[in-house]
């Protein structure tokens, strides 16, 4: 399911859709944690989308 949601943005284009997702901003010593992403290059902030399947419930 790793492709879930670009298969979604594929058939509805840019409408609104619900989707549970969370992001973090790591920040010590004046400075801020970014990760760069796979999908385009660009660094972001620590986050994420849901896929299908997933649990937001850290395995044992």
């Amino acid at each position: 399911m790793a492709d879930y949601i670009k298969d979604i943005r594929e058939k509805i284009g840019h409408d609104m859709i619900f989707m549970p997702a969370a992001g973090a901003i790591l920040y010590k010593d004046g400075k801020i944690l970014l990760q760069q992403r796979q999908d385009n290059g660009k660094w972001a902030i620590h986050g994420g989308a849901m896929e299908l399947g997933e649990t937001f419930f850290a395995n044992p």
